[in-house]
This record gives C-alpha cells, sequence and structure tokens, in this order.
C-alpha cells in the first residue's frame, strides 16, 4: 500500500473510533482496506492506533447513520452494511487481533492469558464411512482418489473439499456413504450433481454415490450448510430429524443437533419445509423452527450473520447467555466446558473461529463476569 493511501486509512480508522466517521468515509474505509496488497502489514499501526484512541466515545455519533446500522442488523435489504463491518475488523486485525464486542459500540481487543494450558480451534477433520462399513480419515488423506463406489471414484481436491466422479454413467449401482465431522471438526463435500454441502463440527451427511432420475435425497444431523445445484427435473429433498426439506436450486443452512430445535434458514432462492402434517414455502430471510408438538413456527427476518457465521469462521454473538456459548464452544474446541455459579453476564459480539481458545476466554474474562481456567482437557468458568 502506498504511504498516502496508508495516511488516509490510519485517518479513517481513527475518526471509526472516535465515532465522527460518516457513511461516505466508511465506505471509502471499506475500499481501502480491500485495495491494500498486504492487510499482514495493516495490522501493527492500526493497532498501534486503537491502543491511542481505545477510550474514545462510543462509535458513529450521527444517530441517523447509527440508527440505520443497528436497523439492518435484522432487515436482509441492508445485509451490506453488516457485511462491512464484520470485513473491516477482520481485515484490520486479523484471525490473531480479531475484536469481541463487550457490547455492539466498545470493543475489547484479544489478548493471551499466561499460566493457562491452552486448547487449539477445529479443523478440517472428516471421517467417511463407505457402503462395506470400511472407513476413511479425509483429514490425514493425500489429495487425489482416496476410494471408489461402485464406478464412481471418491476425490479429496487440492482445496481440501471431497468430490465425487463418476466414471461408467450407464453401468452404476446406487450405494451410500456417509460423511461424519466430529467434536472439533468441519469439511466441505461436493455431492454427485455438483450441489455442495458444509458441514459444522459434530455433524453427519448419509448420501449416494450418485443420484437417481427422480429425486436428490441426503439425511443430515449436527448442522450443515447447503449450496444445491439447481435441477427442475430432480427436486433436492434433506431429511433432519423428522423435518423433511424441498427444493429445486437454493443457499440454506440446516441446524438439527440433538440438542436444539430443528432450524431451517433460507438465504436464497425457496425451500418447503413439512414436518408431520404442518408445512410452509420460505421465502428468503425466514426460518423454518421444529416445534415440540411436531408442528413449524415461522421466523421473519433472523439474525442471517448469526446463522452462517460458523461456515464463515466465526462465532456470532447476540445477547447469547453463559450455557449457550459453552455449548457452541464444547463443539468446535472438542473440549468439556464445566459451569460452576450462575453467570449473569449476556456476550454480543463476533470471536473469530481459528484462535486457541484461551484467546477466547481471556477476551470473555476481559468483559468480566466470569473467571476460567483449563485443567484435564476441562475448562472450569465461574462468576
Amino acid at each position: 500500500m502506498q504511504e498516502n493511501s496508508s495516511s488516509r486509512l490510519q485517518h479513517l480508522f481513527k475518526l471509526y473510533l472516535e465515532g465522527t466517521i460518516t457513511k461516505d468515509e466508511y465506505a471509502e474505509l471499506w475500499e481501502l482496506l480491500q485495495a491494500a496488497e498486504n492487510r499482514d502489514g495493516l495490522s501493527a499501526p492500526l493497532q498501534e492506533l486503537w491502543e491511542t484512541t481505545r477510550d474514545a466515545p462510543p462509535l458513529l455519533k450521527d444517530e441517523k447513520w447509527t440508527e440505520k446500522l443497528r436497523h439492518a442488523r435484522t432487515k436482509q435489504r441492508d445485509f451490506f452494511y453488516r457485511k462491512l463491518a464484520a470485513a473491516v475488523l477482520v481485515l484490520i486485525f486479523g484471525a490473531a487481533g480479531y475484536l469481541l464486542l463487550k457490547d455492539p459500540e466498545r470493543p475489547v481487543t484479544l489478548v493471551e492469558e499466561a499460566g493457562n494450558a491452552d486448547v487449539r480451534p477445529g479443523g478440517n477433520k472428516a471421517v467417511l464411512t463407505l457402503a462395506d462399513g470400511s472407513t476413511l480419515v479425509l483429514d490425514s488423506a493425500s489429495n487425489g482418489q482416496v476410494g471408489q463406489q461402485g464406478n464412481v471414484r471418491i476425490v479429496k481436491l487440492d482445496s481440501g473439499r471431497l468430490a465425487y466422479r463418476g466414471v461408467n454413467v450407464a453401468a452404476r449401482e446406487m450405494v451410500y456413504n456417509t460423511l461424519t465431522t466430529p467434536r472439533g471438526g468441519q469439511f466441505q463435500l461436493q455431492l454427485p450433481d455438483g450441489s455442495l454441502a458444509w458441514l459444522n463440527a459434530g455433524s453427519s451427511i448419509r448420501f449416494p454415490n450418485f443420484f437417481g432420475d427422480k429425486e436428490r435425497v441426503v439425511d443430515v444431523t449436527g448442522e450443515v450448510y447447503f449450496e444445491i445445484a439447481r435441477d427442475a427435473q430432480k427436486p433436492f429433498i434433506v431429511h433432519a430429524r423428522g423435518t423433511r426439506i424441498d427444493v429445486l436450486g437454493t443457499h440454506f443452512n440446516i441446524q438439527a443437533y440433538d440438542a436444539e430445535q430443528v432450524a431451517t434458514t433460507l438465504l436464497q432462492g425457496s425451500v418447503k419445509v413439512s414436518r408431520g402434517a404442518a408445512s410452509m414455502l420460505l421465502k428468503p430471510a425466514q426460518q423454518a423452527l421444529a416445534t415440540e408438538n411436531g408442528g413449524l413456527q415461522l421466523v421473519r427476518d433472523p439474525d442471517m450473520d448469526a446463522v452462517i457465521a460458523w461456515k464463515n469462521g466465526l462465532f456470532w454473538l447476540k445477547d447469547v447467555d453463559m450455557p449457550t456459548l459453552a455449548r457452541q464452544l464444547s463443539l468446535w474446541y472438542d473440549i468439556d466446558i464445566v459451569i460452576q455459579g450462575h453467570i449473569s453476564q449476556r456476550f454480543n459480539g463476533t470471536i473469530p473461529r481459528n484462535v486457541t481458545v484461551s484467546r477466547v476466554f481471556s477476551v470473555l474474562q476481559e468483559t468480566g463476569g466470569l473467571h476460567y481456567e483449563i485443567r484435564d482437557n476441562r475448562i472450569i468458568v465461574s462468576p
């Protein structure tokens, strides 16, 4: 980045911290960050600037502009502003210095916590179970062909994604495989029709080595984000703990962990969600929740950032209590979290999923309201 651009960037960031930045200047800040050739080089000077102005007044004094940002948090048509705010923080601080927001207007920096053992974040880990019951550990498998089911090759791509490639379309035997991610794991899968599936930690998807002529059917547990290849002649059907989702071509997220309600959230396109005798057609930025009585509940304008944050490498916290946060962190870091006593603190903000667990808890501790200790592969949390 040229010196003039770097100076302008620091000036705009100073306005951002002082709460005097305008909407146009905010957009300019974003453009300069996007144009930076070496984003790693931004961290030191901007971090220094942050330290010298961290006691600045709350962000964005312009009440109309502030209100617009707040309004955007629940409206898909203003989705740009939420993505902009998160992207600015990612590009400025990177993974190691990302911010958790104590409240939506006061950031707190991540720091190392000396004296505690540490736990590394989860990563790309998965096991593929073939039709004969044999298994392939994919995180340790080399790129290239890792197996074959009938006349279909199973290939691990350079990107780390698993893909299915047809050899002889005319002579194939349909068999079923299951891809499973453990706690602390995630993985991407390209299904035989080209549809993409992202599996969160503790999830699974059962699917055939090729899809038949009439429909494309998969079964999932845990949490999976889909981008479905459009095929009007073959509807795509997902089964998840008693809920059925019918689609043609769309982007949606399914959360179906055992301890939580099954939630289907639509980002693009259209899906029909069915459960028992109940059914509903979702539009973008709508969510269907499975109810205890076997029905469905429609949620309009759910927090879309929160829904897909895991796919984008983030924990997205919005008025989250400690038990809920503990479940999320336990699943990703593959560590048991024990809460001793009542913690009334609720958390808002974002945390990158690629930092160590001590970084996460040190910033939670800094916000006040809790203390933690890592002991015997457990985290003890107390008021």
